[in-house]
């Protein structure tokens, strides 16, 4: 008998990216074809074509310019949240525990993540926004006269480029849920 599971997916912000250094190719090399899509969809957007490792965040795939290193860690950081989604849907279903998703959300850059899981964004929208939202971020606390950064800075109004912005808070963020009653 399956048991059904009701859940809200919850994905973290950009400020748990330092827990995401040289993630393997574990997941990538499971057999999982779900996750397998996943990582696909993001190395075509990303413009890697079917080279899936390029998506897992390793010394060797981080790009050398900041602003672009930054655009590749929040591709690949989102990237890796839905894997690890997928994953979690699986071993549930090795234990005979069916889940439903009946909500996704996030805190700051987790929304993005969320939109995808619920399916309002495809995957390769997903990574290209991650792509371009990281370094924009970062660009508004600092200036870097690369190409890529001169290219995001276009966006930002004239007031916003003279601004410093205060640095990333940490904190942390708790979900308690009840069983719902009839």
């Amino acid at each position: 008998m399956t048991n059904t599971v009701n859940v809200v997916g919850f994905f973290p912000g950009l400020g748990s990216r330092s827990f995401y250094q040289n993630v393997g190719d574990d997941l990538l090399k499971s057999g999982d074809d779900f996750i397998e899509q996943i990582y696909h969809d993001s190395a075509v957007a990303m413009g890697y074509g079917e080279r899936l490792e390029k998506m897992l965040i390793t010394s060797a795939t981080l790009p050398k310019g900041k602003m672009e290193r930054q655009g590749f860690i929040g591709s690949s950081f989102l990237t890796h949240n839905l894997v690890l989604v997928a994953q979690f849907c699986s071993l549930m279903q090795q234990y005979n525990q069916s889940i439903h998703f009946v909500a996704h959300t996030g805190e700051s850059f987790g929304l993005i993540n969320a939109a995808v899981a619920s399916g309002a964004l495809s995957i390769g929208d997903g990574v290209k926004i991650a792509n371009f939202f990281t370094p924009y971020i970062l660009l508004a606390s600092e200036c870097d006269d690369s190409h890529f950064s001169q290219s995001i800075s276009n966006y930002y109004p004239h007031e916003l480029k003279e601004q410093k912005l205060i640095k990333e808070p940490y904190y942390v963020v708790a979900l308690r849920g009840r069983e719902k009653t009839s």
